[in-house]
């Protein structure tokens, strides 16, 4: 898989979080007040650790930290288990699914 692809495709999946600000910003307001990941009850440890890895492709680690280093899973878990409906879920993790199998 391309580099260009994988941010297409991690590009999509994540438009939703600027859909609605509203539920980003109540999700990482729960991670902030309790400072741990949540533990998902919609993704599995291998859909986590794909989100991680995109993220870190997108936004690596250099002389500043990377979205890995900043949150960044933890984030899009909360949003994906409290915000979303189970349609966009499904959708969601469908799409790390596909992207897992093409890598």
């Amino acid at each position: 898989m391309h580099r260009r692809d994988l941010i297409l495709a991690f590009g999509t999946a994540t438009a939703a979080l600027v859909i609605a600000p509203e539920d980003a910003r109540a999700a990482w307001a729960r991670l902030a007040a309790d400072g741990r990941p949540i533990r998902s009850r919609q993704l599995t440890p291998a859909q986590l650790a794909l989100v991680a890895a995109v993220a870190d492709t997108i936004i690596p680690r250099t002389d500043t930290p990377g979205a890995v280093d900043v949150g960044v899973p933890a984030f899009v878990e909360a949003v994906v288990d409290a915000s979303w409906p189970e349609d966009d879920r499904a959708t969601f993790t469908g799409g790390l699914n596909a992207l897992q199998s093409r890598l």
